[in-house]
């Protein structure tokens, strides 16, 4: 087992691409090496970079495992591109383009109160 590839490296947990302001978003990422085969341990340098209507930082966990979760917290609605690369390549399946919307009022979550009411 070698290093892992960008090109044979996957992403997971992308689903529908649309996310929420002020929640935090997180995919993740499985190392494969250049045969295919899955690495095992961690060290591999994934950069993230998230390119949008607001400046955005994601953040890179390593599980020591050939696993890695990104998260990051969107502070405004729009569209964001999503690129990731190991050793300056990209991984496959990105710049991948990711919606951010408003959140929504939940009605059963809300109240009315107050003297104005009739």
């Amino acid at each position: 087992m070698g290093p892992a590839s960008a090109e044979q490296s996957l992403l997971a947990g992308i689903g529908n691409a649309v996310g929420t302001v002020s929640r935090v978003v997180r995919f993740g990422i499985e190392a494969y090496d250049e045969d295919g085969q899955r690495v095992n341990d961690g060290g591999e340098p994934f950069l993230v970079n998230v390119r949008g209507p607001a400046r955005c930082r994601a953040r890179v966990y390593d599980y020591d495992n050939g696993r890695y979760a990104i998260e990051w917290v969107p502070s405004t609605s729009g569209m964001y591109e999503i690129a990731i690369t190991l050793h300056g390549q990209l991984v496959a399946g990105t710049p991948f383009m990711f919606s951010v919307l408003d959140p929504q009022p939940f009605a059963e979550n809300c109240s009315v109160s107050g003297s104005a009411r009739s």
